[in-house]
């Protein structure tokens, strides 16, 4: 079993300070980020679940088609359980965060030693990439906390003989796999832990470990579809092409541990010329690559115990991710940048307490070179032992009685950490700088500002408990977004705009308009203007959000609608009026009660004396997730009206696998008539 490092009070106190810090990094401006469709799309999710849907079995989609499992959503209803904030569910995101730098201090402690633990953790508290890639709604932002607390678990059972953790680790190598399909690499480092400490494996144990995670997983493995596993084969097999390589991987180590292009994600943005006239990164942040490499050789040199294992975590993604079998993206790296940490740290140390103390070393050679070692390996305690049988000097010395009394032939020491200290301080100001350009200037997303100017917004639409986006963009403005900022106050938040034609919707209550920045443009929106809007300016040069606010439904004045008496189609819903020109079918519903099962269309035929048909119209109809009990709604189609018009033929239909399902209309008993409502046409 490897030295441990216990934990003092001096340590305790140590390891506050820097859970400040990383607090500080990720909570300050908790609105500065992005809430958009995946956003928001996990939020929804997580609070259909809290009003009584069926247990979720999956996540969101992968960008390569494979489905993430569910346990994003069931973390997001614990802050969405409490208020309706995206805001408070970032935090938690934040929170979550701030644990797993206490934990990778808690790992470095405890298996290399405390100074290991200082600068690693100090590291990841403020390093751009760490912070910037747990701040968010986000699936592998949330990755890093389950992971870590596996690789501690797998520690203590495998090698310390913890028959309680070795129970666990396998189960929480499993959850943070569900964030995230590239987390399945750092399983590989569960397998190193297992064989290190195979004579410690309790088989019945372990078999109860597998036994956990299968019910663990048994949500998402319900959920898998033919399309999912079908995804999956694809991606494993490729597209035939062969593998081929590509550096994309290692230029991404090269940005986390410089800090570079963190800015560009951030923003999303190609360039960010402006920003870096007023912030460039600073080019010394590339030291940061030579500590790395002597950290390297310090693990091999001092923690071989530990060596393959955070070589494993720091570079096996980007070797797999050369072979480009899927594009190397920063999100895939969220879980190497603990060990990058680590390797610095080490490399730091190494600078510090070992190269000075070289001469002291190569007098000893002879000593170190034929007197084997204490410990299987070489960290913490270790080095203490090697010092004292061989290493010998004022820094062995004091190394091993761990003092710090620094004299002037120390000087070094204090200017490498004070060199090490400018990276990290000038990296935090950098970032705090970014936050600043990123809430005061538009990026290529315009349509979609920071949080905290939806959540503005989100203030002015509290009172009304319906919500109507005109215009709005799908991915950022649109009903998507607002819904579940809304769902404790809002029963009704929708989009008026539908395909293949223009729709207006009289609620039964009162209601709020909401036009985005740049929206879509509305044929119907003088309907809904009131004389004194209330406007909320985005970014300069981004726009405004425009809320229109309505106690009662407004009167319909555009053409003059002809109120007829129709049966109730199966759906819920009742056509009560029409409006025939040459040219536009204005069609007015009532909905009556919200049946359907699947989204609808409807068809206007056109026909003649006979009966025989002379022309159609089809349109879509209303998205049935935006129906509310008592609405009237108007929908308008352009049409080519034919001349020897004698009846309007109008159905509803939806599409069931491919197939074409007409709606039934239904009599007073609520049994199905025909498909159709036919109305007479004088002319």
């Amino acid at each position: 079993m490897p030295l441990i490092h216990p934990i003092t009070r001096r340590d305790m106190f140590i390891l506050a300070g820097i859970l400040l810090l990383a607090a500080f990094m990720r909570w300050e401006r908790p609105g500065l980020v992005d809430y958009r469709y995946d956003e928001a799309l996990l939020s929804q999710l997580a609070i259909d679940w809290l009003q009584g849907a069926p247990l979720p079995n999956r996540g969101l989609i992968a960008s390569v088609g494979i489905p993430q499992g569910p346990l994003m959503v069931y973390l997001m209803a614990i802050p969405y359980a409490l208020e309706a904030n995206p805001a408070l569910a970032t935090a938690f995101v934040g929170l979550l965060n701030v644990v797993v730098v206490g934990l990778l201090w808690m790992f470095a402690h405890r298996y290399l030693n405390p100074r290991v633990a200082i600068l690693a953790a100090l590291m990841y508290a403020v390093m751009p990439w760490a912070v910037m890639l747990s701040r968010k709604i986000w699936n592998p932002n949330m990755q890093p906390p389950f992971l870590l607390v596996g690789v501690l678990l797998a520690a203590y059972g495998f090698l310390e003989n913890k028959r309680w953790a070795q129970l666990w680790a396998l189960p929480f190598f499993y959850l943070q796999l569900q964030f995230h399909y590239g987390g399945l690499v750092m399983f590989a480092l569960l397998a190193w832990l297992m064989w290190r400490g195979r004579k410690n494996i309790h088989l019945p144990t372990f078999l109860v470990s597998i036994v956990i995670t299968l019910i663990l997983a048994l949500p998402f493995l319900s959920g898998l579809t033919q399309t999912d596993l079908d995804a999956a084969q694809n991606l494993v097999s490729g597209d035939g092409g062969g593998l081929t390589f590509s550096s994309d991987a290692v230029q991404v180590l090269y940005r986390f541990l410089t800090g570079n292009g963190v800015e560009v994600a951030f923003m999303q943005a190609p360039t960010a010329t402006d920003f870096y006239a007023q912030m460039p990164p600073l080019f010394l942040w590339n030291a940061t690559i030579i500590l790395l490499l002597v950290g390297v050789v310090v693990a091999w040199w001092r923690y071989r115990f530990f060596a393959p294992l955070l070589m494993l975590w720091a570079f096996l993604t980007a070797i797999i991710l050369t072979a480009n079998i899927v594009q190397a993206h920063e999100h895939y790296f969220v879980l190497v940048i603990p060990a990058l940490c680590i390797l610095v740290a080490m490399g730091v140390e190494g600078l510090l307490f070992i190269m000075p103390d070289f001469a002291a070393q190569k007098q000893h050679r002879h000593t170190l070179s034929t007197t084997p070692p204490l410990h299987v390996w070489r960290g913490g305690g270790g080095v203490r032992l090697d010092l004292e049988r061989g290493l010998g000097g004022e820094v062995g010395e004091k190394m091993m009685n761990n003092r710090f009394v620094f004299s002037i032939k120390e000087l070094p020491h204090f200017a490498l950490l004070g060199f090490f200290g400018v990276i990290l301080l000038t990296q935090a100001i950098w970032w705090r700088n970014l936050l600043t350009y990123v809430d005061t200037h538009p990026t290529p997303y315009g349509a979609n500002a920071p949080l905290h100017y939806l959540l503005t917004v989100r203030e002015k639409l509290l009172p009304y408990s319906d919500v109507m986006i005109i215009g709005g963009e799908v991915n950022y403005s649109g009903s998507l977004i607002w819904k579940p900022m809304l769902y404790q106050t809002a029963e009704c938040v929708r989009d008026v705009l539908i395909e293949g034609g223009e729709i207006a919707v009289f609620p039964a209550q009162p209601f709020a308009i909401v036009l985005p920045p740049n929206h879509a443009p509305y044929g119907m929106l003088e309907l809904y203007e009131t004389a004194n809007p209330v406007t909320i300016p985005m970014r300069p040069g981004e726009g405004e959000y425009t809320l229109h606010f309505h106690e009662s439904a407004p009167e319909w004045s555009a053409t003059p609608i002809t109120a007829i008496e129709a049966p109730l189609f199966e759906n819920g819903v009742r056509l009560t009026g029409y409006y025939l020109s040459d040219n536009q079918l204005y069609l007015r519903w009532h909905i009556e009660e919200n049946l359907a099962q699947h989204n609808t269309q409807y068809f206007a035929h056109f026909l003649d004396a006979t009966g025989e048909r002379s022309g159609q119209r089809d349109s879509s109809f209303y998205n049935i997730g935006y129906w509310c009990e008592g609405d009237t709604l108007i929908t308008r189609a352009d049409v080519q009206l034919p001349a020897d018009i004698a009846t309007l033929r109008v159905g509803m239909y939806t599409r069931i696998e491919e197939r074409t399902v007409n709606i039934n209309v239904l009599a007073a008993d609520g049994n199905p008539i025909g498909t159709w409502v036919d109305i007479p046409i004088v002319r």
